[in-house]
Parts: C-alpha cells; structure tokens; sequence
C-alpha cells in the first residue's frame, strides 16, 4: 500500500467520523430545538474545526505511526523512510478522484439552492452546503481507494 492510498484511508476515516458527529448532533438538534440560528452556527463551527483538526491531527499521527513501524521493523538499524514520491498514476487518481469530489460537490450545492427556490429558510441551505462539503471528499477519497484498488483505464 503506498502513502497516498495510506493517507486518502486516514482522510477517509476522519471524514466519516466528523459527518457521523454533525448527523447525530444535528438530528438532537431538530429534536430539541428546531432550526435555531445560534445552535446551528455552533454546530456548523464545530464542524468545520472539527475538519481542520482532525485532518491536521490524523496526518501527523498517521506519519509517527509509519515512521515507528518502520523502525520496529528494521530494529532501528535504518532510519524510517516515507515513501511520499508521487508519479504519474497518483497524479491521475488524484485528478479522477477530485472530479468525483467536485461532481459531488456539485449535486450539494443543486440540492442546497433547490431548498432555497423550494422555500426552505437559509440556514437549511448552509446546513446542506457544509454536509455536500463533506460529502464530497468522502466520494473523492472513496473514488481514490476505488481506483489504487482497480487501477487506471
């Protein structure tokens, strides 16, 4: 498995953990309170924080991890190497994988101005601007898997 299959994996992960936590805590919320400004905004920044550490915190672990692997596996007699070369078939995953983020992207916000002509108030179309963000590196990040696994035509 190369570090850029290793890292869409870990990316992956925090993701899905992160849309797991906004589903659960905007369903309490609609629960509870309804579509109130404020505890949407909250949860809308804890999401969106929640992205940006998790990515950032994932990503280094996930390094300490490799690199302490590596070197019970040669018992410290080398230093660690990571493997982050990219050659052209990483960049063609990458580049099919961001068109299937972007055409998921794309379908969220669709569906975010359709709540909007459809009369639904603004902050559901935010609400499904940040889920169709984060829907959409889940496809990229499942569409990158899908093509290290299958390979490029």
């Amino acid at each position: 498995m190369t570090y850029n299959q290793k890292n869409s994996i870990v990316t992956l992960i925090s993701h899905i953990l992160i849309i797991i936590y906004a589903t659960i805590h905007l369903l309490v919320l609609l629960n509870n309170q309804g579509f109130q400004a404020h505890s949407i905004y909250r949860l809308w920044f804890i999401t969106i924080a929640l992205t940006i550490l998790l990515t950032i915190i994932n990503t280094v672990l996930y390094h300490v991890f490799d690199a302490v692997t590596q070197a019970v596996r040669t018992r410290g007699t080398q230093e660690p190497v990571i493997d982050s070369v990219e050659d052209e078939r990483d960049h063609l995953i990458k580049l099919k994988g961001s068109h299937v983020g972007n055409i998921a992207a794309g379908i969220g916000i669709f569906i975010a101005m359709l709540s909007m002509v459809l009369g639904s108030p603004a902050l559901v179309m935010f609400t499904i601007l940040i889920f169709g963000g984060l829907f959409s590196e889940i496809a990229d990040n499942i569409a990158q898997q899908i093509l290290y696994a299958k390979g490029i035509k």
